[in-house]
């Protein structure tokens, strides 16, 4: 429980947060929807054939690895593929550490054959560790990755991009944050930014 939001419930001070908490009490929140992010990610790599997947997965300890999690085992069910452990690293994890996990493709637990990265920097260098053991995207794999600019589409096209709008959020962080200090009932200031898919 974050204790900065219990602060200001108790002294009934106005604030928004980016992200969800698991606080029985109501407070203002916007959140980008990463179950549909992860949901969506396994449908299209399903949709490509891809039935072994990995999520590359934020920090356990932080909510939205719960909604990206939740995601990604309700789309691995629900298209008929199979969840495969991805190792030690996260989304927060070095890079070169990221890199080094995928220097161990198809891992010992199985072929994985499509991924999908919670973020554009560590999408890259999962890429980068792959391919430096021969893997070859779209061809051994495929690969979503979430990224708040057009980042991947510039310098490794062959990743599926999914848009985290985070001007989107800063707008609606604002408009939240006014809303919640001129009173506006709480209940109807959480809101969700849906993923938005290159088409």
């Amino acid at each position: 429980m974050d204790p900065r939001v219990i602060f200001l419930t108790k002294e009934e001070f106005p604030f928004v947060t980016f992200g969800r908490t698991q606080l029985r009490t109501v407070h203002a929140s916007v959140d980008f929807d990463n179950e549909a992010f992860a949901y969506e990610s396994v449908r299209r790599l399903a949709d490509k054939g891809r039935r072994n997947l990995a999520l590359l997965a934020p920090p356990a300890h932080l909510m939205f690895c719960k909604h990206m999690s939740d995601g990604f085992r309700r789309g691995v069910r629900d298209f008929g593929c199979a969840e495969v452990p991805f190792g030690n690293v996260d989304l927060d994890s070095l890079l070169q550490d990221i890199f080094k996990e995928g220097t161990r493709w198809p891992f010992e637990s199985g072929a994985v054959d499509g991924f999908v990265a919670g973020s554009a920097s560590t999408g890259v260098a999962l890429l980068a560790g792959l391919e430096s053991v021969g893997a070859r995207i779209k061809i051994d794999f495929d690969m979503v990755a979430k990224e708040p600019t057009r980042f991947t589409e510039w310098i490794r096209p062959e990743i599926i991009p999914i848009n985290e709008d985070i001007r989107a959020a800063g707008n609606e962080l604002a408009r939240t944050i006014i809303s919640a200090a001129n009173g506006t009932e709480l209940t109807n200031l959480q809101s969700l930014i849906a993923p938005k898919f290159a088409t």
